[in-house]
């Protein structure tokens, strides 16, 4: 993997091929570095894993990827919609790989060793929660706003039965 030019945190300032630590305020920091992403489809000729450089932005609530080390990223998944972040099985994957499926996107993602590996996955998890319940808080103050007008009385006695939309019941 493409060593990274150091971390940012007063705590790693060593070059390494490690992840850096953006910053560490939180249980989980934010992190970004280097990983191995699976192509989505078979290569004829070359690997089937590319490098991507990966960081978690909590301006924008995203998961970026770029194929180098850039200000701007190629691509942001949101953080509210990850489904699941899980550890796959060696035998399969190989050692060191997770998956993340934010739909309508999955990756299969690569570290370089366990602890790496854990803890992306860690902090990919706990921000996406962090993400989903400032999602859900918004989602909650908007629902007081203005409510739909009332419908308009009926006569016909077929129509006597009311239907509650929030359980699907009549």
């Amino acid at each position: 993997m493409p060593p990274t030019e150091g971390a940012k945190s007063g705590s790693d300032t060593a070059a390494s091929s490690r992840d850096s630590v953006v910053s560490s305020a939180e249980p989980f920091p934010l992190l970004e570095g280097w990983l191995q992403k699976k192509h989505a489809k078979k290569r004829m000729f070359g690997s089937e894993w590319g490098t991507r450089y990966f960081s978690i932005s909590q301006r924008y609530g995203t998961l970026n990827y770029a194929k180098n080390k850039s200000r701007s990223a190629n691509i942001m998944l949101p953080l509210c919609d990850m489904k699941k972040v899980d550890r796959l099985p060696i035998e399969e994957y190989g050692p060191y790989c997770f998956s993340v499926h934010c739909p309508p996107a999955s990756l299969i993602l690569k570290a370089e060793d366990n602890a790496e590996c854990n803890r992306w996955i860690e902090a990919i998890t706990y921000h996406a929660a962090h993400w989903k319940n400032k999602a859900a808080g918004a989602l909650g103050s908007t629902s007081n706003s203005k409510s739909p007008p009332p419908a308009p009385p009926t006569t016909d006695p077929a129509s006597t039965a009311t239907r509650d939309f929030s359980t699907g019941f009549m």
